[in-house]
């Protein structure tokens, strides 16, 4: 077996107990020949994984079905592409010299800024640093960064461990701080009318204008010992708001301010919280479960344990894919709330942030004070009919164009999701039976072989 994870795969032939003498050279060609043809398909095929994983899997080297006649080479070659393409996951490690980040947000313009450990803050464009670091506390001061949150105008607004907000715009801070008597500013969100709401370590939130005036009293009954600290707040499609804590309770609450319901979860702590397109919540726990919720707030099915830790974020992408992110790091891709493929490790030991770009890249940073760029294999085209009833195998080349084996032994070439046999599949004299017991390498090999030919 291969570094990579891909066999080595032999394509042999039918071995006859005796042999004429006179036919004893022509045997031994032909097995040459097999040989050859089966390392060509084998080193074609780990050359497109080996440098380009995930086009590969995209242009639909991976994509084959079970095979009949051998299940287990489909098996091992899917692995080891799975392999491939989670390594491939990670497009780029930036370090960002902060120390340890603490925080990540995107801008409207999908530029991003972090805030670490050193006590700055520093603005970054397509992976690069944008000007200096911007220092948030003075040399000896004992003040953090608890929160921060982009305004759809820009500006940003910091949360800090001393229970007031700072407002910052163009790299300089707004006026003076503001009081917010909630001990500490542990999460912020923008409301779709400008407004904002703060939630505390004493377990309260803070209606904001736009301007950053108070807006009434706080909300909620004050916690002086933090145990019903805010951990996350979410705007629902319907104006309502939804916070969870350390008290393991969801609240729902009116556009207002006033509680709807308070609905308790087995979750210990609610860490994460996110709505999806069909008004189904998610919440992410303590404990490193998942739990989905109606519309209504009512629970659906049992907790799913992720096998990461607490579950720090979720971020669901533009594509309905939800992204979880566990305190140790990994994450884990979600799709109608089943997982999608492996855990993947971040190497950040403790995950800070998780940020999906337009283009749809991700950006995750964490304890390790780096930021690291993600790519997500995803469909780049409908499907395409080959007219070959069924397709045993699939070969992207490294010109980018794919040959799909067919099960009645044809070969159909591709380019662009276009065919350019002239429409005529190339019959190789393999009957259905004997390319399915050979699972499409001869036929594969062959291909290999009339391409190198011209």
């Amino acid at each position: 077996q291969a570094e990579d994870g891909i066999r080595d795969y032999k394509v042999t032939g039918v071995q006859t107990c005796a042999l004429p003498i006179c036919g004893l050279f022509s045997w031994y060609q032909w097995k040459v020949g097999q040989k050859n043809l089966s390392l060509a398909f084998a080193a074609t095929a780990k050359a497109q994984v080996n440098t380009d994983p995930l086009n590969a899997v995209v242009h639909g080297l991976a994509a084959m079905g079970r095979l009949e006649g051998d299940p287990t080479q489909s098996l091992a070659l899917s692995y080891g592409l799975t392999r491939a393409v989670a390594q491939n996951w990670e497009v780029g490690s930036i370090p960002t010299g902060h120390g340890e980040v603490s925080f990540l947000v995107k801008l409207e313009n999908g530029e991003l800024i972090t805030a670490g450990s050193d006590g700055t803050l520093r603005h970054w464009r397509d992976g690069k640093p944008v000007g200096k670091p911007i220092p948030f506390r003075k040399t000896g001061e004992d003040l953090e960064i608890s929160s921060l949150m982009a305004l759809k105008n820009g500006d940003l607004i910091s949360g800090m461990n001393n229970g007031t907000l700072l407002r910052w715009r163009d790299n300089k801070v707004l006026g003076s701080p503001i009081q917010t008597n909630q001990l500490l500013v542990s999460r912020l969100m923008e409301l779709r009318n400008g407004e904002w709401i703060s939630g505390g370590y004493d377990g309260t939130l803070q209606r904001w204008s736009a301007d950053g005036t108070k807006i009434g009293k706080p909300i909620g009954k004050p916690t002086l010992k933090g145990k019903a600290q805010i951990k996350s707040l979410a705007e629902l499609n319907n104006g309502e708001w939804i916070s969870g804590g350390d008290d393991g309770i969801l609240r729902r609450w009116t556009k207002n301010g006033t509680l709807i319901s308070a609905i308790p979860t087995e979750q210990v702590q609610i860490w994460s919280f996110t709505e999806l397109p069909n008004g189904e919540w998610i919440s992410g726990g303590y404990d490193g479960t998942l739990q989905r919720w109606s519309a209504n707030g009512n629970k659906i099915g049992e907790p799913i344990q992720t096998g990461q830790g607490q579950v720090v974020s979720l971020t669901l992408l533009k594509n309905g894919d939800l992204i979880s992110g566990g305190n140790g790091g990994s994450l884990r891709r979600w799709r109608a709330f089943k997982p999608v493929g492996d855990e993947i490790p971040t190497g950040h030991w403790g995950l800070a942030g998780l940020v999906e770009l337009s283009h749809g890249e991700l950006f995750s940073t964490g304890a390790d004070g780096r930021l690291r760029r993600w790519r997500v294999a995803k469909a780049i085209a409908p499907e395409i009919s080959t007219g070959q009833r069924g397709v045993w195998r699939l070969l992207a080349l490294s010109n980018g164009e794919v040959i799909s084996g067919g099960m009645y032994g044809t070969l159909r070439r591709w380019r662009d999701g276009k065919a350019v046999d002239d429409g005529r599949p190339i019959n190789t004299g393999k009957d259905r039976k004997s390319t399915r017991l050979n699972s499409s390498h001869l036929v594969i090999s062959y291909a290999v072989f009339c391409l190198k030919k011209k």
